[in-house]
């Protein structure tokens, strides 16, 4: 992946609001994130068994924890508590119980430091990652092929501030006078791209000179389009506050039948009209050499029913196992 380089255009009224507000953000947006460092050894156990424990602190308080590198120490990790207020107080109180002063003298929930928080901000908004050793409960947003995709996880507590954005983005880029993109147009950069009578965040992932055209990927539903250049306009500061939403994956060890290189278009039609609309649970197999994560896909229909997709496809006579699953 290209590195990211945002253009963000600040109008004069946020300005205003920043010097007033002290933030340039427009969305109301309450989720908080609170970063504790964790000693590698009780990672297991913070996360517990097949993620048992994170998965009962979503339950019972609605924050979700997931775990990040140090970015200075391997000894280390960051844990971060995700939700309102209320939710992250909660969290916190469960994580304290389990990890009592006397037994785990060495765990602390004190907040990261300013100096280490600055390191592992982002430069942009990072893209929503899939919990490996858990069950993600997603949405199919886009398919590339049978086996590439994108997926939205629409039970995570940034997700409902996305139609909230979208809606300011209509607005907003319906001036004609919104700065377009610097030229030359670098990949990697982050914008708004106009499809479908609508405007989206958008990175540029590759470039033409020749035709002044850019391929871009749709950083919140997935995909890939070819845009005009002059098209692509500069991205608003409070329009870089929320996650990426659209995670890129692709269906873990199978390929297309008959040693063919590319997945059929009658094994696309079968996935998406499996997938429409349908709550899907995405496990986490692996990664390929790109960093793309690798997944299972489940699609329960009801409690005594349950579509192994990728071994669907198989069975179909659409794919081939590339590697035999464990299950």
């Amino acid at each position: 992946m290209p590195c990211a380089i945002i253009f963000i255009w600040i109008p004069t009224f946020l300005v205003k609001v920043a010097l007033y507000n002290g933030t340039l953000s427009s969305i109301t947006y309450v989720i908080i994130i609170v970063r504790v460092q964790v000693i590698v050894t009780l990672v297991g156990l913070l996360i517990g068994k097949h993620g048992s424990f994170v998965n009962q602190i979503k339950a019972k308080t609605g924050a979700s924890v997931y775990v990040r590198n140090h970015p200075d120490s391997v000894k280390q990790k960051i844990c971060a508590v995700e939700g309102s207020q209320n939710e992250i107080e909660a969290a916190l109180d469960m994580i304290k119980d389990k990890f009592p002063e006397k037994r785990f003298p060495n765990f602390s929930i004190q907040e990261i430091s300013p100096e280490l928080y600055q390191k592992l901000a982002p430069l942009v908004p990072e893209f929503l990652q899939l919990v490996e050793s858990v069950n993600n409960d997603t949405i199919m947003t886009c398919l590339v092929s049978a086996g590439h995709f994108f997926l939205q996880q629409p039970l995570h507590p940034t997700f409902p501030a996305l139609h909230a954005l979208h809606r300011l983005m209509a607005a907003t880029y319906q001036n004609p006078d919104v700065p377009s993109l610097p030229r030359p147009v670098k990949e990697g950069s982050i914008c708004a791209a106009p499809t479908e009578n609508n405007w989206y965040r958008a990175q540029v992932i590759s470039t033409s000179e020749e035709n002044d055209t850019s391929v871009v990927k749709l950083v919140d539903f997935g995909g890939y389009l070819t845009v005009d250049n002059d098209q692509l306009k500069q991205i608003r500061s409070d329009f870089m506050t929320l996650p990426f939403q659209a995670t890129e994956a692709l269906l873990a060890f199978v390929k297309p039948a008959n040693n063919e290189l590319e997945w059929s278009s009658e094994a696309l039609r079968i996935m998406a009209g499996l997938t429409a609309g349908q709550l899907l649970h995405a496990q986490v197999a692996g990664y390929d050499e790109a960093g793309l994560p690798l997944v299972h896909l489940y699609l329960t229909l009801n409690p005594q029913q349950v579509i192994f997709l990728n071994r669907e496809l198989v069975e179909r006579g659409l794919a081939e196992w590339e590697i035999p699953p464990d299950s």
